[in-house]
């Protein structure tokens, strides 16, 4: 399908801005006059804040009148000026808000002040957090003096810095140190997206009229991602950026190049200190530049205990780890912080210990260099003098120890053979100690940097950076690459394979008829020819002099027509290479092409305003049509040929009647010129891309149209799959969308390539999608939709979380619970439906696999469990006992027991074989909503209504153990796979791990912003799944506490998340049991696996027929399948899979 075509031309008590990007709350002292010139400004006036002062004016900026409105904002006052711009109070007119407008001086026209300026909305639009205040919208004004760039950020009314409101409401030392750690959680937030702040201080830290904080001026932030931080902030090396009393030693030093995000951690720390304290730990404010950069470099901070002493202990370590000198021994994140500060607060030990006697001389012979060597040769004096003292006592009295010197040497020398052994034991130890914390440290540190990647890598994914987000997982330790870094390498291109050839953009592709060819046409000339199944060139066309537009298969023959802004269209061989005809006679630009039905006449429209219709026999014309109203963009042919539609330069889509030459119809709506256009496979609908970003879709036969499917920016081109099921889009923005026809939905988009999409095109058999770009490449993608694998009911919400949705052990099936009492077991590799169990009378709330995958056992609202054989699809039995719905169900690993929990306050455990009821374990409170067994079948946890989590013994059927913790009810536990480690959750929003050995708590997770319903170890223990309320997934690496992704995608609350055993894929359903598949296989491996499952569907199908056949019932058949040993894994799969659907089907 063809696009448009490669050359067409087309003040703080009363409120506070969001943020204040050069216009500081501290001004410099020194710079209260204005120099003689501009290259005499003090350039650390505009990055260094040492006291309150003036606003500097730089010569040569034309002095800022303020305008009366700036695009759809009315300006009401001036909060702040300073050198690089003005924030304004202004009022926006849709949606009707108070906004606080930065505007940029003009006059202020270098690269470097634009580039920052553009930095600071990137940097603003990419937080995303409740304590980070919000950019809403960037733009450009045109004062009469050029534009200049403005952006509206969020006004928080009534603020106050976090230290006035500290003093104003006279927080206790408790209230600080909650209020402190929402901060380090927004700061967090900040370096998981890969930015670091470089100025944080109260300052730039507004507490809000509700008691929130804000964190704002993110105007001297620094990208952790190098390319970002190169390309747009440039910081020299020598540049101070920041607030001297808040920088970091490292920040002192000035190279922006050593920063990372422990640069944060000590003004975090200042920043606590200073909140606790009131007062900072160092007076700089009477000290020359290089004085206070030295005292902050080597002199020893105040310690918080001297000022008050309510404060020694736990928080005076808390606040000095944080301000440590040494960045290694500072927090290694915002998030390690407030961990320790929220332990503090729990009453938890802290991980913070205050540092050695050894590493404070350490320090202190840094500071005193002079005094220390002087110190150091005073007490090598005095031991001289001693020993020569004691030599001269020694010979006085030689004459009276002869007689015991042997004895005495014998057991000195004795004494020294103890003490070298004991000193060779306590070197060993202190090796091997500090080797283990070297190596801890190395640890960390690159866990940190992976985090850091990864978040990165996410952030760009999300901005449609993805050659940034490459390098950033390209960068990311490659021993520590998990699902994560897997899915998110998915993300990033999700194509099967890329085609490059040229050196061209790609202006058009093509299929062959069978499909087995792919061509494309590049802005160089060319047109090259592909194997698709292998991805081998087959010919590269060299004939036109200038640029490609467009390319065409005829329906039959082995013929290639491609068109060129040289005017010609040129009829190829598409087997042998060869040219065959060149077709001239437009006297402009041929933008399109368009085979008939028959593919014996070929449609051609031009920049010359005609239609030309040619006998590809002789390669005459036969008939032109002629559009008045501007030139033909595009045309499509449709499928029976009786209708030619073309898109023309006057927004406006014709319907011709091609034999005649007769206009049947004009269809109008779109707001720009028609760039591409596509009948549906039956002929009764049209798609058109368009300039205006939209894509629409008409009912043909009266011209109404159907949908309008809004794209971000301009749609190139549009075709329908071969079903007519989906229409894909390809748009300026680098991504293919699409869209179900039935509805109007966007179902997926694809990312992979760096520069606009200018055309896409489906394969014949419909398993593939090619695209092309001016990144200079073709892609082929999976055609299927790739998110959501299926829904199993309407979108009506469930009453409660539950495990609606598991993988079976072998990988073949995932069940999922619907709300109309039943449960859907599907094909885990197409998605394709094979059975629906139904019994219940009521909702199902729980479902468990066995171990082998022979059974699936369910817990629902009618009280009763069912056991269920899930190769014939039957029920082998009910379990009754509950009083109250049944919220919980597991089997154990032997799969010989089942457990489950009901809100009849009642933990039961049932044998499978028989279905007999072997102990009823009851809780003294409150209801049970999770169970679990351990890996052993030794214990089964539960999580009640009332926060407790408890441990039975499942021998005696007691309590061994509770663990307190949750503040809430508990909606979900999990053992990891050595059953070391126990997993909870709730509504209090936080996930707690636990040392089942020690009853202890190792850890608590936060991230969450409504209750977590759902919790999952993956199969090797190194990640921890967790869904939400807040309708997220979160992946969690559970020794080190971080988190490394969030999924985003149901429309309502998590209720469930299971892994594959294979730890390749997460299944999620929603409170509306829709149930997604977040796949970490690369995109190419799925599609085999899917052509593969398809290909075995046939062999499939007429085995099982032939077992019914024989006379054989399900279970026969089922066993003849199992024990058959030609059957490869796949194809018993596929076997079982269609047996199963059989089965069903009688």
């Amino acid at each position: 399908m063809r696009n448009r075509g490669p050359h067409r031309s087309g003040d703080a008590q009363h409120g506070c801005p969001a943020a204040t990007f050069g216009v500081s709350d501290r001004r410099s002292a020194y710079a209260t006059t204005v120099p003689e010139s501009p290259d005499k400004i003090d350039h650390d006036a505009e990055t260094i804040d040492p006291d309150p002062s003036v606003v500097i004016v730089q010569p040569g900026v034309r002095q800022h009148i303020a305008p009366v409105r700036i695009g759809q904002y009315t300006i009401k006052s001036e909060i702040a000026s300073g050198a690089m711009g003005t924030v304004y109070l202004a009022v926006q007119d849709t949606p009707r808000r108070t906004v606080a407008l930065k505007m940029m001086k003009q006059g202020i026209t270098s690269k470097s002040a634009l580039r920052r300026f553009e930095f600071e909305s990137q940097i603003l639009a990419r937080l995303r957090h409740p304590n980070i205040a919000q950019v809403y919208e960037a733009g450009t004004h045109d004062d009469g003096h050029g534009g200049v760039p403005y952006f509206a950020m969020e006004y928080i009314a009534n603020a106050k810095t976090v230290v006035e409101y500290i003093a104003y409401k006279r927080l206790s030392t408790r209230q600080r140190l909650e209020l402190f750690v929402k901060i380090c959680d927004a700061v967090h937030h900040g370096h998981q997206k890969g930015i670091i702040h470089r100025d944080l201080k109260p300052g730039n830290i507004l507490v809000d009229s509700t008691g929130e904080p804000r964190i704002i001026d993110f105007g001297v932030a620094r990208s952790t991602d190098s390319d970002l931080a190169v390309t747009t902030l440039q910081t020299n090396v020598g540049q101070l950026v920041g607030t001297l009393q808040y920088m970091s030693p490292e920040q002192c030093d000035a190279d922006p190049h050593d920063l990372d995000t422990r640069s944060d951690i000590y003004a975090l720390g200042v920043v606590l200190f200073e909140i606790l304290c009131e007062q900072l730990p160092y007076d700089v404010s009477r000290v020359a530049i290089f004085e206070a950069s030295q005292l902050i470099r080597e002199g020893v901070p105040t310690k918080p205990s001297s000022i008050k002493k309510t404060l020694r202990g736990d928080v005076e370590t808390i606040t000095l780890k944080a301000m440590d000198k040494n960045r290694d021994r500072r927090y290694q994140s915002a998030a390690e912080l407030s961990r320790d500060i929220r332990r503090y607060l729990a009453n938890e030990p802290i991980e913070a210990r205050p540092p050695s006697v050894v590493y404070q001389l350490h320090l202190f012979a840094r500071r005193h260099r002079a005094l220390f060597a002087a110190t150091v040769t005073v007490g090598v004096v005095l031991v001289v003098a001693t020993v020569v003292s004691i030599v001269f006592a020694a010979r006085a009295n030689v004459a009276q120890r002869a007689a015991t010197v042997s004895g005495l040497e014998a057991i000195h020398q004795r004494d020294l053979a103890v003490a070298a052994e004991s000193d060779a034991r306590a070197a060993k130890a202190e090796s091997d100690r500090q080797r283990d914390a070297a190596r801890a440290a190395e640890i960390h540190a690159q866990t940190q940097s992976y985090v850091l990647q990864v978040a990165a890598a996410s952030a760009a994914i999300s901005d449609g950076a993805l050659d940034i987000a490459r390098r950033r997982l390209d960068n990311a330790p490659a021993h520590l690459r998990n699902w994560e870094w897997h899915y998110l390498s998915t993300l990033a291109d999700e194509s099967l394979s890329t085609l490059r050839e040229g050196e061209g953009r790609v202006s058009a592709v093509a299929f062959g008829p069978r499909g087995e060819r792919l061509a494309a046409g590049s802005t160089d000339g060319l047109v090259t020819v592909w194997d698709v199944a292998t991805g081998r060139t087959l010919a590269r066309l060299i004939g036109h002099e200038d640029a490609i537009y467009a390319v065409a298969f005829a329906p039959q023959a082995a013929l290639l027509a491609s068109s060129s802004a040289d005017m010609t269209i040129r009829i190829w061989d598409a087997v042998q290479g060869t040219e065959l005809r060149a077709l001239r006679g437009h006297d402009g630009v041929v933008t399109s092409l368009a085979f008939g039905p028959d593919g014996t006449t070929l449609a051609s429209g031009s920049s010359d305003m005609t239609v030309r219709i040619w006998d590809m026999a002789t390669g005459t014309v036969t008939g032109t049509l002629v559009e008045p109203n501007g030139a033909i963009d595009c045309l499509a042919w449709s499928p029976d040929g009786s209708i030619l539609a073309t898109g023309s330069g006057d927004d406006s889509i014709t319907l011709w009647d091609p034999t005649s030459g007769r206009k049947l119809r004009t269809l109008s709506g779109h707001g720009d010129f028609i760039t591409s256009l596509a009948f549906s496979p039956d002929g009764l609908r049209l798609a058109s891309g368009s300039a205006d970003t939209t894509s629409r879709i008409w009912i043909v036969s009266n011209g109404v149209l159907e949908f309008t499917l809004a794209s971000e920016q301009y749609v190139s081109s549009v075709a329908f799959s071969t079903d007519g099921a989906l229409l894909a889009s390809g748009a300026e923005d680098n991504t293919i969308r699409l869209w179900d026809t039935a509805s109007g939905e966007e179902v997926s988009r694809l990312r992979g390539h760096e520069g606009p999409v200018s055309c896409v095109a489906f394969s014949p058999d419909g398993l593939r999608l090619a695209s092309g770009s001016e990144d200079e490449t073709v892609k082929l993608w999976d055609a299927r939709v790739r998110d959501e694998l299926l829904s199993t009911t309407a979108e009506i919400a469930s009453r409660r979380p539950g495990t609606c949705a598991a993988f079976a052990p072998d990988g073949r099936i995932i069940a999922a619970a619907g709300l109309d009492h039943s449960i859907r077991l599907l094909d885990a590799t197409t998605g394709a439906s094979l059975a629906v169990l139904r019994g219940h009378k009521g909702e199902i709330a729980s479902i468990a696999f066995s171990p082998d995958g022979r059974r699936l056992a369910s817990a629902s609202d009618d009280t009763t469990l069912k056991i269920w054989d899930i190769d014939t699809g039957s029920e082998l039995g009910t379990l009754r006992g509950h009083t109250r719905l049944v919220t919980a169900v597991d089997f154990s690993a032997d799969g010989r027991r089942l457990v489950s929990g009901s809100w009849d306050g009642t933990i039961r455990l049932w044998l499978v074989a028989t279905g007999r009821l072997v102990d009823t374990m009851r809780l003294g409170q409150g209801s049970v909503n999770a169970v679990a067994f351990d890996p052993t079948g030794g214990r089964v946890a539960s999580g009640s209504t009332s926060g407790a989590v408890h441990l039975w013994s499942t021998v005696t059927g007691e309590v061994e153990a509770e663990l307190p913790g949750h503040d809430g009810p508990v909606y979900a536990i999990a053992f990891g796979p050595d059953g070391v480690r126990l997993a909870t959750a709730g509504a209090d929003q936080l996930v707690r791990i636990w040392d089942t050995r020690t009853l202890q708590p190792i850890g608590t997770l936060r991230g969450h912003e409504y209750a977590v319903n759902a919790v999952v170890f993956s199969p090797d223990g190194s990640r921890l799944v967790t869904g939400s309320s807040d309708r997220t997934i979160r992946i969690w690496d559970p020794v080190s506490q971080e988190q490394l992704a969030i999924l985003r995608g149901h429309r309502r609350e998590v209720a469930s998340v299971a892994f594959s055993a294979d730890g390749t894929r997460i299944a999620s359903s929603s409170l509306t049991r829709a149930v997604r598949v977040w796949d970490s296989v690369s995109p190419c491996d799925r599609f085999r696996l899917r052509v593969e499952a398809n290909l075995a569907a046939a062999p499939a199908r007429s085995l099982v027929e032939r077992l019914i056949a024989e006379g054989l019932g399900p279970a026969q058949v089922v066993a003849r399948l199992r024990g058959d040993p030609s059957l490869e894994s796949q194809a018993r799969d596929a076997a079982l899979n269609e047996a199963l659907r059989r089965f069903q089907q009688e």
